[in-house]
């Protein structure tokens, strides 16, 4: 049934392959004599069990199972083994190589070898002349040596009902194995087979879940790319317009199996084969990217130092194993901001690359966005390049939908009360919403298509929620809270593992943050909903491909520097769309923190005009930092680099560089705002 190009051909460096290979078929009367085939190669030898099960199939519901199968191993133009009935002396080496048992003293056939390199067949016949299901398998004993089954397939009769052709395989290791699956019927004319399926579709499945499906290659959307690949692996071409069958797809370990039948109930002789073919070159794979986006978490509200050395910068009662292992793997940028220091106005501005006032999104009612929807992250992306897909779970808040923003897979419009949870298994929502972003990334694997992925958590916005044995591990102040965060943190865990597991960490950006600032513990001024440095500095790590690990960064980055940092890792030289503010991190990523982040323009503006005391709004420039408000016009000026707490406020002594960071954040938001709002707010001081 199956067919493997080289040993070479996983898709990443892990040590995915097939280790066992199966294939239901009708044998006898009409439907033949089934040939499965199967290549050796490597160095050494590979102990491999071949079996012909008839009689045990009757024990799984299986009907009209072949009484009594004959098998032979044909290898170099012999017949080296031969067996009718199966001995009971190999029934540990099956066991040891994971088949199921064969009943005791049933009639099913099996040989158990070591085989040099090269190819062979085996094929199946009725010992007593006649007709019935069988299922052929080849199981790989010894896995792990140098030799393995590299080439694999059987030519059998596609019926229609129970004698549809079902191969099944397993791969194991670490990593993912990138498969060609082909069913191939009227191009076995060309080789003289008579009585080909005419019209072979070939649909597969992980348990009872479908995953792929194709009918005519040739119409597939990937066709140029199932050519190249069949040419790279050694398979003999498919004429263009042929109605053959053929998937290319990315696997995880598991168990699979492919249903082939004949459109239209057809029946005749089909070629079932799997190729593992070899991995798209590094320089053409598309990067993925998993942003993870928290909700409400301050600056230091984890276990992991913003700065380094610094113990106040982290929480040390919190307990988040997984943020401090991506730190580790990362960057971790000391001063980064969110573009706002409420949710909704925030995400706004990471999905769009802008400030909230040039975006004119001031406030959570804001409707009337400066900027088309086209220009988000996800639909930008998609741009620049169409091979991209893009999911966004969780939190969201905003009248815009995420379809229109380019996210095809969504929850659609969500609020914060949303994520409080009835059920105690799934605090905050924060399980069930990792669990489908392990799916969904599956999935992606599975299609071989690049991904970006938003994964915004509830957590750890109010009300806490927190599993109960969480809780158990806390006492004293912040239980709630830091159970929570811990919670958070095994999800975030969890995520970070899977992309280990299909064997696409090494080719992931994995992006965390959080949404706007928050309790400091009086480490830095203000909270949420403020313009203090506590209200909008946020947690920030990355790691990636070619992303210097272990590094920090005290370069100012915020939240609007996220689409075209995407951008120049995803497609480096694309056009961004007009507007963008942002700059990318590219350069600071790569060169362990040594680069600088350049803008169109070279300040940091928020606005808070709304939920605060005062209505205000702040620039930064170099290492100072201006706060305006509004109501009483007032301005404070503090060097962040000196006196990152905000404590002493140098307006008096720097009366001009005041004057001037004031005139510039002035001019910006009366740009972005409008006349008519900006004299609103100019309207809101004394007379």
């Amino acid at each position: 049934m199956l067919a493997t190009g080289a040993l070479g051909g996983a898709a990443d460096e892990g040590t995915a392959r097939l280790v066992n290979i199966a294939t239901r078929v009708a044998v006898g009367g009409l439907a033949g004599t089934p040939i499965p085939g199967f290549v050796v190669a490597g160095t050494g030898e590979k102990a491999v069990i071949v079996r012909a099960v008839g009689p045990t199939l009757g024990g799984f519901g299986v009907a009209g199972v072949l009484v009594d199968p004959r098998l032979s191993l044909v290898g170099g133009g012999a017949t080296l083994f031969s067996n009718d009935n199966w001995i009971e002396a190999d029934a540990a080496a099956m066991a040891n190589a994971g088949a199921f048992s064969l009943t005791g003293g049933s009639r099913d056939a099996a040989v158990v070898a070591a085989l040099g390199p090269g190819s062979y067949t085996a094929p199946v016949t009725a010992a007593d002349g006649g007709s019935g299901v069988a299922l052929l398998e080849v199981y790989d004993r010894t896995p792990a040596s140098g030799a393995a089954i590299v080439n694999a397939s059987t030519r059998a009769y596609v019926g229609t009902g129970d004698e549809v052709l079902i191969p099944g395989f397993v791969v194991a290791g670490a990593g993912t194995v990138r498969l060609l699956i082909r069913a191939v019927g009227p191009t076995l004319g060309n080789f003289g087979v008579t009585g080909a399926l005419v019209d072979p579709t070939i649909t597969l499945f992980r348990g009872s879940v479908a995953l792929a499906t194709n009918d005519n290659w040739s119409s597939a959307t990937n066709a140029a790319e199932l050519v190249a690949t069949m040419a790279a692996v050694g398979a003999f071409a498919l004429p263009s317009g042929s109605r053959d069958a053929a998937l290319l797809v990315t696997l995880p370990a598991g168990s699979y199996s492919a249903v082939v039948s004949g459109v239209g109930e057809t029946t005749g002789t089909a070629l079932v084969e799997i190729y593992v073919a070899p991995p798209a070159p590094v320089s053409a794979t598309a990067p993925n990217f998993l942003f993870i986006l928290s909700d409400d978490q301050s600056w230091n509200g984890h276990s992991v130092p913003m700065i380094a050395g610094q113990a106040n910068s982290r929480n040390a009662a919190f307990r988040t194993p997984a943020l401090e292992k991506l730190a580790a793997q990362g960057v971790v940028f000391s001063q980064a901001y969110a573009a706002h220091p409420t949710c909704e106005c925030s995400r706004a501005s990471l999905l769009m690359g802008r400030t909230t006032t040039t975006l004119n999104a001031p406030t959570k009612t804001s409707r009337n966005w400066s900027a088309p929807l086209t220009e988000a992250s996800a639909n930008t992306l998609k741009r620049a390049n169409p091979a991209y897909r893009a999911a966004h779970f969780g939190k969201w808040q905003w009248f815009q939908t995420p379809a229109s923003m380019g996210f095809e897979v969504s929850d659609g419009i969500t609020t914060n009360e949303t994520g409080n949870s009835t059920d105690p298994s799934d605090p905050k929502l924060s399980f069930s919403l990792t669990r489908r972003g392990k799916a969904y990334m599956e999935e992606r694997v599975r299609e071989g298509s690049p991904f970006f992925l938003q994964m915004s958590f509830y957590a750890v916005h109010p009300t806490a929620q927190a599993l109960a044995s969480t809780l158990a591990n806390y006492a004293g102040g912040q239980v709630a809270q830091a159970a929570m965060t811990e919670d958070l943190d095994t999800c975030i865990g969890e995520l970070l593992t899977k992309l280990d597991e299909l064997g696409i960490a090494q080719n992931t950006y994995v992006i965390f943050m959080s949404d706007n600032g928050g309790n400091t513990q009086n480490v830095l001024r203000g909270t949420k909903g403020d313009l203090g440095e506590g209200g909008i500095r946020v947690p920030l790590m990355v790691r990636g491909p070619g992303v210097r690990a272990g590094v920090y960064s005290n370069e100012p980055v915020v939240g609007y520097d996220l689409l075209p940092t995407i951008l120049d890792l995803a497609a480096p030289g694309f056009s961004l769309p007009a507007g963008v503010e942002g700059g990318s991190w590219k350069s600071v990523l790569t060169t362990g923190g040594a680069a600088t982040v350049k803008r169109p323009i070279e300040r940091l503006v928020w606005h808070a005009p709304i939920d605060n005391a005062h209505p205000h709004s702040a620039i930064r420039q170099g290492d100072f930092k201006l706060l305006y408000f509004w109501d009483t016009r007032t301005t404070e000026l503090f060097n962040l680099a000196q006196d990152p707490g905000e404590t002493r406020n140098l307006v008096t002594a720097n009366v001009a560089q005041a004057d001037a960071l004031r005139t510039q954040l002035q001019a910006h938001l009366r740009a972005g705002l409008g006349d008519a709002t900006y004299a609103g707010l100019v309207a809101l001081g004394p007379p």
